[in-house]
């Protein structure tokens, strides 16, 4: 009877897999992601134009899932808009949106 228990388990995970993969399917397109590695290299605060794309219509600062950075390139992008929000070059809320 044991030996029932196991193989009866062994469909229900089974099922389990299937009803993940057809989750996979019914999910929204993954964003595109983007990158500007190459420009990254000397990332100043006082570059707003190159800044500005890194943030939302809102102000937000862009995540790396969707910027495509790596953890350095994103700690040195947001330490420079941060910097530039301090100096009054770039906003911190966008109220216009």
């Amino acid at each position: 009877m044991a030996y029932k228990e196991k193989e009866h388990r062994g469909s229900r995970d089974r099922d389990r897999d299937r009803d993940r993969d057809n989750e996979k399917e019914d999910r929204a397109p993954k964003r595109k992601k983007w990158s500007s590695a190459e420009s990254l290299k000397n990332t100043d605060y006082k570059d707003v134009r190159f800044l500005s794309r890194f943030i939302t219509e809102r102000g937000k600062i862009l995540p790396r899932r969707i910027t495509g950075l790596n953890a350095q390139q994103q700690r040195a992008v947001v330490k420079a808009i941060k910097r530039a929000r301090q100096m009054s070059l770039l906003p911190f809320l966008s109220y216009g949106a």
